[in-house]
């Protein structure tokens, strides 16, 4: 054993030495390649890589704020056109909702336009004609029922609301005595109005205010005075041109006169009040 093991030392001995002498033979005889020195880069590269490594960390940053951007701007679009979706879902549902009413009135006399030409029959029952002059002479005495005709047109500014003229050919008298004086109405007549989706009926009220040129049968004469007025009304039409109206409501007229006598002129005021039928009047919608 311990021969053995004397003989195994013997031989790795042998063989170091020998790999030794090997090596040491190489070298002298150059053969063996070392690995070749470090070299060490100048400043001046030594710069440039520093710029290099800077520019392109500028381009990453760049880059990185290009794509926030472009996915700020995608969510952007997103949302837009969901809002726009919903408009157009809004829009689509309201005109759902109209479509029964619009084929209601379609069926029915179509659409009127918004200006409209009207005209027929005025008659006014009731009330009392007050009268003052400068003498101090007063009184009030009932009225006959007044007849004459009317005429106008109204334009549709908005949904809930129109403005129009009119002018009425009035004679009126006292009840039982004289003869009929005749009044010359002119009058703004603005109205606020309702249009039913369901059935071809129009309903309203007016205001109207204006202008009164009077003529009085006999010594008097007539002054220019002014009338205001409360209706209610509706139209009824048959087609999308043409309809039938009835209005009724309250007027009132305020005119001066002037008697002229063998001691001079004596001035004076006429008021009356009234209540107003008018039916049937005749209208047109262009």
């Amino acid at each position: 054993m311990l021969r053995t093991m004397k003989t195994a030392l013997l031989a790795a001995s042998l063989v170091a030495a020998a790999t030794v002498n090997a090596a040491a033979q190489d070298q002298e005889s150059g053969e063996v390649e070392l690995p070749p020195p470090a070299v060490e880069a100048s400043p001046a590269e030594s710069r440039r890589e520093a710029r290099k490594s800077r520019k392109e960390r500028k381009e990453a940053k760049a880059e990185a704020r290009e794509v926030k951007q472009e996915k700020r701007e995608e969510k952007q679009e997103k949302r837009e056109e969901a809002k726009e979706e919903a408009r157009e879902e809004a829009e689509t549902d309201d005109v759902v909702a109209d479509e029964p009413v619009a084929a209601s009135r379609s069926r029915s006399v179509g659409t009127p336009g918004p200006l409209r030409a009207y005209g027929g029959f005025n008659v006014a029952i009731g009330g009392k004609r007050a009268y003052s002059t400068a003498l101090d002479i007063e009184g009030k005495l009932p009225l006959d029922p007044t007849v004459g005709f009317q005429g106008g047109a109204d334009y549709i500014v908005m949904d809930y609301f129109s403005i129009g003229g009119e002018m009425r050919l009035l004679w009126t008298k006292v009840d039982g005595f004289g003869d009929r004086d005749f009044l010359w109405d002119l009058a703004v007549n603005p109205r606020g109005r309702y249009a039913f989706g369901n059935m071809p009926l129009e309903v309203y009220g007016a205001v109207p205010v204006g202008l009164t040129a009077a003529g009085i049968k006999g010594r008097p004469e007539g002054k220019v005075g002014f009338n205001v007025g409360l209706r209610v009304g509706a139209n009824w039409f048959f087609n999308e041109n043409m309809a039938v109206n009835a209005e009724m409501g309250w007027q009132f007229h305020k005119y001066g006169i002037e008697i002229a006598n063998e001691l001079g002129k004596v001035e004076g005021d006429i008021k009356q009040n009234q209540f107003v039928l008018l039916c049937p009047n005749f209208v047109y919608a262009f």
